[in-house]
């Protein structure tokens, strides 16, 4: 799994993001616990309400409970992830919009480069 193998960096400076709409997807509840014990802080983005991922999370970012139990598509969950990675996105850049400018024009150019 590359998300273990990320892991495998994680300490003590990190902030591990952690996406899981039910909140019991074992798979990411595990990567929490791995970011944890590597003491790395942990926001989980998941449903509104208790569930293992929010319980074993330093910081949760609630979306709403808009899907039913057996749903097509799961178009509300995956829009409000969207929207909420969005919003974490821009936040992010807004910080510091000369740094995140210059990274992303120095990263066009290397897929220019590549792609000749």
């Amino acid at each position: 799994n590359l998300s273990i193998s990320a892991m495998s960096h994680c300490n003590e400076d990190d902030l591990v993001l952690l996406f899981s709409y039910s909140g019991n997807t074992r798979d990411v509840v595990n990567l929490q616990k791995i970011g944890k014990a590597k003491g790395a802080t942990t926001v989980a983005i998941t449903q509104l309400g208790m569930n293992p991922l929010a319980n074993l999370s330093d910081y949760v970012i609630s979306i709403p409970m808009e899907e039913a139990e057996i749903r097509l598509g799961a178009i509300a969950s995956r829009t409000s992830m969207f929207i909420v990675t969005d919003l974490l996105y821009y936040s992010i850049i807004n910080s510091n919009f000369n740094d995140a400018m210059e990274k992303l024009v120095d990263t066009r150019h290397l897929y220019a480069e590549n792609n000749k």
